[in-house]
């Protein structure tokens, strides 16, 4: 069955969405936060990278991770227990790459606070957006004959 996946599209594409992703965190880590001017006169060009990214990089495998655990049908719940369980990943040696409302939300989960209820009093933020690669149709891990050739 593993290999079976490994060849399909959607495995292919959700790996390229993911390396993509980490390639583009990577290549944007130095220059995070800084404006144009001052990326052009720090580095010139950025074309290379010798970081392994930060925060979104980190938020879309922990979402990956509960999509695999759960066979493609994570809830908030299940999400939430993935954060739990790799909380070194969260406040590790890049703590300082994650957002506070990302860091926030991770400390009222550990307090017992249920998932759905997290982000209430968080401030607005995007990084639900920035982990989103690893989603899509899960009907596509067993496509219907028609959808098939879609893939």
């Amino acid at each position: 069955m593993e290999q079976e996946l490994q060849s399909t599209k959607f495995f292919q594409k959700t790996v390229g969405s993911l390396v993509g992703g980490l390639i583009g965190d990577a290549i944007g880590t130095p220059t995070e936060n800084m404006r144009y001017p001052e990326i052009e006169e720090k580095f010139g060009w950025v074309a290379d990278f010798d970081s392994d990214g930060t925060d979104d990089t980190i938020m879309k495998y922990l979402l990956a991770e509960a999509l695999i655990r759960t066979e493609g049908y994570a809830t908030y719940d299940d999400w939430a227990q993935v954060w739990l369980d790799r909380w070194d990943d969260i406040f590790g040696d890049k703590v300082n790459k994650f957002f506070q409302s990302v860091l926030h939300t991770a400390v009222k989960l550990r307090h017992h606070i249920i998932p759905r209820m997290t982000a209430l009093g968080n401030m607005p933020s995007s990084s639900s957006a920035m982990c989103i690669a690893p989603v899509g149709d899960h009907q596509c891990l067993q496509p219907s004959a028609s959808s098939r050739a879609s893939l």
